[in-house]
């Protein structure tokens, strides 16, 4: 997915509201009992995860899963240019990476279902705990994002950003040379 739509997303159901109140049946999620923090100051807030709980995170996120350097102490530690290319170097050794919202197009699907010796299945969308009701009350209170905000959030995961575009463009696949064959 695209970095900011993470970003948002994530915020949208897990920050929101509370996970345990929105299991409980009769809890009515609204405006008023969401958990406080704006979008913005989440975005301003490093959310960092944990070895247990490493997708608390809502700045570079896949850099820094892709690195292992999720906690606080190991991202402070480490700069920018530096994440990037130990990211980078990390999904260049993956022999398939599927993009997630391309999974919305049936050519795609079915050429990696192909791929697979014709596994199906796919697409089935799987529930996360909370899921059902988080989407409805996003769905009655949806999030409006002003362009600061999103700017911010753009700002925030300016490496994600690169790496997405990157891999997603085929810009870092170097293919071989047919002429060999």
């Amino acid at each position: 997915r695209p970095p900011v739509t993470r970003a948002i997303s994530n915020y949208m159901y897990e920050e929101r509201w509370d996970c345990a109140d929105l299991s409980n049946e009769t809890f009515v999620p609204t405006l008023n009992n969401t958990k406080g923090r704006t979008l913005l100051e989440y975005a301003d807030s490093v959310r960092h995860g944990s070895e247990e709980r490493f997708y608390f995170c809502n700045q570079n996120c896949y850099a820094r899963w892709l690195t292992g350097l999720f906690t606080e102490t190991q991202f402070e530690k480490t700069n920018d240019n530096d994440l990037y290319d130990l990211a980078h170097k990390s999904l260049s050794d993956y022999n398939l990476i599927i993009v997630t919202e391309w999974l919305k197009n049936p050519a795609y699907v079915k050429g990696i279902e192909t791929l697979f010796g014709g596994v199906s299945g796919l697409t089935k969308r799987r529930i996360m705990f909370c899921g059902p009701r988080a989407r409805e009350a996003n769905h009655n209170f949806p999030l409006e994002v002003p362009a600061e905000t999103f700017y911010k959030i753009q700002e925030v995961n300016d490496i994600d950003s690169n790496l997405y575009e990157n891999f997603t463009s085929c810009q870092s696949i170097s293919f071989p040379n047919r002429s060999l064959f």
